[in-house]
């Protein structure tokens, strides 16, 4: 019982991740329309924005939404704790 209960939370984690990884969903800021997943608002900003930098700057460090740099930070922590 107690592993199929750590299988139901693992998975719904992974879900969570993966939901706001590549989440298609829109939402509206004071900067205008933008995609709620991280990887997918990274390829937005950098094919509509003409100030790349700022386009990756704001992909890696926006607060209203979730952002690159949540994403690589857990990844990073996954692989530590799956590996050490």
């Amino acid at each position: 019982m107690g592993s199929g209960i750590s299988i139901f939370i693992a998975s719904n984690i992974c879900e969570s991740v993966l939901w706001r990884a590549f989440s298609p969903t829109t939402i509206t800021t004071a900067a205008g329309t933008e995609f709620e997943g991280a990887v997918i608002a990274l390829f937005h900003f950098l094919i509509t924005r003409t100030n790349k930098v700022g386009a990756l700057q704001d992909a890696f460090y926006r607060t209203h939404a979730p952002n690159m740099l949540n994403l690589i930070a857990t990844l990073f922590i996954f692989l530590v704790v799956i590996y050490f």
